[in-house]
C-alpha cells in the first residue's frame, strides 16, 4: 500500500530532526514559497562580492518540488559534499568552491590554479577583462544532493540548497530562530513524491 502524502512529509521530518547540527524544521507553505522566491530573485539583481551576478538555482529547483522544507542548522551540522558556489562565465566553470580535502591539496600542486581559501580559479578559463565588462559572470549555488532523505519510502529526487541572505532571514523568523546567535543557518530540502515530477 502506497504512503500518504502526510506520512511521508512526517517520516521526512523526523529524519531531518535527527541529523547533527539540526534545530526547528518548516514544511513550506505556498506563501513562504512565493515570499522565499520573491528575496531570491532581488538578491539575484546586485552584484555578490565583486564578481558577478548571484543565481541561486538550488533554491530555485526546491520551490519547485512538491515538498519543500526549511531547518536552522548550527555549526554542527555537516553539508554534502560537492561545491556550494560555482563561478561561471557564460557556460564556462572559471572558479568553484572545493570541499573536499584531498582534491584540494591536489589543486595546490596544479599550476594554472589560484586558490583563495577553498574556492579554486582556473586562470586559463578566465576570460578578457574587457569581456566580463560586457558580460559579468554569474555566481551560481547549484542544488546538492540530499543523503539523508534519500532512502525514504515515498520520497524521489531529494535535493537540498542554502537560501541567500534575506531569505535566511525571513525563515529564521518563521521558525522563530534566534537572529542574533552568528551560528545559526539555515537550509531547504525539497522533494518529489513521485518520479513523474521532473
Amino acid at each position: 500500500m502506497a504512503l500518504l502524502h502526510d506520512d511521508i512529509v512526517k517520516n521526512v521530518l523526523s529524519k531531518i530532526k535527527e541529523i547533527k547540527g539540526v534545530h526547528q524544521t518548516l514544511v513550506l507553505t505556498e506563501e513562504d514559497r512565493r515570499k522565499t522566491l520573491e528575496l531570491e530573485e532581488e538578491a539575484q539583481k546586485h552584484v555578490m562580492m565583486g564578481i558577478g551576478y548571484g543565481n541561486n538555482q538550488g533554491v530555485r529547483t526546491i520551490l519547485q518540488r512538491d515538498v519543500a522544507i526549511a531547518f536552522v542548522t548550527d555549526n554542527e551540522y555537516v553539508w554534502p559534499p560537492g561545491p556550494n558556489l560555482i563561478l561561471k562565465w557564460k557556460d564556462r566553470v572559471i572558479g568553484e568552491e572545493v570541499t573536499d580535502p584531498k582534491k584540494l591539496d591536489e589543486l595546490k600542486k596544479t599550476e594554472g590554479i589560484a586558490l583563495i581559501g577553498n574556492f579554486a580559479v582556473y586562470k586559463d578559463r578566465m576570460p578578457a577583462v574587457s569581456d566580463m565588462v560586457k558580460m559579468p559572470s554569474t555566481v551560481l549555488f547549484p542544488p546538492k544532493p540530499c543523503l539523508e532523505i534519500k532512502e525514504v519510502k515515498g520520497v524521489f529526487d531529494a535535493i537540498q540548497a542554502s537560501p541567500c541572505a534575506s531569505a535566511d532571514d525571513y525563515l529564521k523568523k518563521r521558525m522563530k530562530a534566534n537572529l542574533t546567535d552568528q551560528h545559526l543557518g539555515t537550509a531547504l530540502i525539497g522533494f518529489n513524491l513521485s518520479h513523474y515530477n521532473t
